[in-house]
């Protein structure tokens, strides 16, 4: 097997790939073209490819690299035999809208007009146009579904979940009771500050709060004048230039902020070739939910922009996800830090604030524990029709709101990926200690963090979460750190 020819030919298709998700999602071009991409590189997408390298798995001579590729075939083979239902379904979202008060809105606008509407009557009837919209495409969600569990079948899995657990090297089984545990221990602060919260700032009782209520409430909008959309990149800027580092990384990271019709209202990075050519899509809005966003997705572009460029193709693309997202999260959660908020955002009187943003995280951390207990059940080998019922079960249990049916298919993570967010959750808590310890609580204005940051980033993702933190940290990745920094808070 030749494995520098086939990791040449997948890092040709990872730029082709990314290059077609930056057009199609950020408003260059309506209609997705991912099948002809797929079908350019069916040689990868080959059964006999994927055989092959899990012959070698058990060997001696099988190692990282191997690994990660073999990885990497599995989800391109899923992504093969699901390229037209994905194609079609980006292609609706793209030209989908929805009509509210006589006027047609952008489908991938409705978000943002929920998060911005006082008028809770407005918010539920935007809710209820964008769910006949998911409602609508379901059907193509069920075939995608149900043709990437086929997968697992057709390499002798017992089920989906089984064989990401087997190719990702994540103990899902493990990882399923540390969600389980979490949600059990932050239980009781969560319910109580969740029930103040909702009847402070929307005179509602928890038990009648709904996914469009959440939205509007931790779109924290009275905090808006610290987050203005027209100083976004010129703060953030400041604040990476001091850790003595370049937002565009000497013109590796190239920034698109051109306001388009059908562009993405959320911040998301392409890394079209890494490490030379990353692009960072944003349409600033305003707000924390803005600035968290883009500060994550500077986090990918900056991670993606700083890998070592000698390194083999599986070590700057592949491997472990939560690494990547680590970074991410380790600057979108700088809007939780008192020292950023006072220095960069000019947030004097922090209370209230610090309340609710930590509520947020605390909401997010339980929300995406409850998908990954869902998504075990939904590729665990039930059956698909109690699906519905039990991801609205689940949901609404962990988070308090409730939470519809209709989105079972459509708040589910490729591959275990939320998985990959919570685990990247608890490696930023320790990449954040370790800056704090080495260069204090305002380590994002000093230089040496900037230094410490490269370092790490030099690495791509040749090492997975847990060797990242043996390289700065004894500490273990789990989430009693930051439940106890989250506790800290609420408790003042």
């Amino acid at each position: 097997m030749e494995i520098d020819k086939i990791s040449n030919r997948a890092e040709s298709f990872f730029n082709e790939i990314a290059e077609e998700y930056y057009l199609s999602s950020s408003g260059l071009k309506e209609e997705s073209n991912l099948s002809d991409i797929y079908e350019k590189y069916k040689d990868l997408s080959s059964k006999e490819l994927i055989d092959n390298l899990l012959s070698l798995k058990s060997g001696e001579t099988f190692d990282r690299r191997q690994a990660q590729l073999l990885e990497f075939l599995f989800s391109l083979y899923q992504g093969y035999i699901t390229r037209k239902i994905s194609d079609k379904l980006l292609s609706l979202e793209a030209s989908s809208t929805i009509t509210i008060a006589s006027e047609k809105v952008p489908y991938r606008r409705a978000t943002v007009l929920i998060k911005n509407s006082p008028d809770r009557e407005k918010r539920k009837i935007i809710q209820e146009e964008v769910d006949k919209i998911v409602e609508r495409d379901n059907p193509l969600r069920v075939e995608s579904i149900e043709s990437v569990h086929n997968v697992a079948a057709e390499f002798g899995y017992e089920n989906y979940s089984s064989m990401i657990s087997d190719t990702s090297g994540i103990d899902l089984d493990t990882f399923h009771v540390s969600c389980e545990k979490l949600l059990s221990t932050t239980e009781e602060m969560f319910v109580d500050v969740s029930s103040w919260a909702f009847k402070k700032y929307l005179n509602l009782d928890l038990d009648k709060a709904q996914t469009y209520d959440s939205l509007y409430l931790f779109r924290l909008n009275e905090y808006d004048e610290f987050f203005p959309a027209d100083e976004l990149l010129e703060k953030v800027r400041k604040c990476i230039s001091s850790m003595n580092l370049d937002m565009e990384a000497g013109g590796n990271i190239k920034i698109d902020t051109e306001n388009r019709p059908a562009k993405s209202p959320r911040a998301f990075c392409a890394p079209i070739s890494v490490p030379d050519k990353i692009m960072l899509v944003i349409m600033p809005q305003g707000g924390l939910l803005d600035y968290q966003s883009f500060l994550h997705e500077l986090g990918h572009a900056m991670h993606y922009a700083h890998v070592d460029p000698s390194m083999p193709m599986e070590h700057r693309y592949l491997g472990d996800n939560s690494v990547t997202e680590g970074f991410a999260m380790l600057f979108d959660h700088l809007t939780l830090n008192t020292k950023w908020l006072k220095k960069v955002a000019g947030m004097e009187d922090q209370h209230n604030y610090l309340i609710m943003s930590n509520l947020l995280d605390l909401y997010m951390l339980r929300r995406y524990s409850a998908k990954f207990i869902y998504e075990r059940e939904l590729h665990g080998g039930s059956s698909l029709s109690d699906m519905p019922d039990a991801y609205a079960s689940m949901l609404t249990e962990a988070t308090k709101i409730a939470y519809q049916p209709v989105n079972y298919l459509n708040d589910v993570d490729g591959e275990f990926y939320c998985a990959r967010y919570l685990r990247a959750w608890m490696l930023q808590s320790l990449i954040n200690m370790h800056l704090t310890e080495e260069c204090g609580d305002d380590w994002f204005l000093n230089p040496e963090s900037g230094d410490k940051l490269r370092e790490l980033w030099k690495y791509g993702q040749k090492l997975n979460a847990e060797e990242i933190c043996k390289l700065i940290s004894v500490a273990d990745m789990n989430f009693d750190n930051l439940t106890k920094s989250i506790e800290d808070v609420f408790n003042g």
